[in-house]
């Protein structure tokens, strides 16, 4: 069974969680670009690092590791998800 927890941000998951990209609201570029890493709409992604410190966001997707900016992840919404 699969259990919603609401739609947040990208930036507001924590280490380890999962989540599906349900909005991307970036302008036509910066979408494009995104989509050449594989992200968008019903992509899983799953936090791997996210230093306070730092202004960027490592993030797991199909397998491959990879950092943007949290400024572009603000504007990423995904529902955060566990299988029960």
């Amino acid at each position: 069974m699969l259990s919603h927890f609401g739609v947040v941000h990208l930036t507001k998951l924590k280490y380890g969680e999962k989540a599906v990209v349900t909005a991307i609201r970036l302008g036509f570029n910066a979408r494009k670009k995104l989509l050449t890493y594989g992200i968008s709409l019903g992509t899983i992604v799953k936090m791997e690092y996210s230093p306070s410190f730092s202004s960027l966001v490592n993030i797991n997707i199909q397998g491959k590791s990879f950092c943007i900016r949290k400024l572009d992840a603000k504007n990423i919404e995904v529902i955060k998800y566990s299988i029960v």
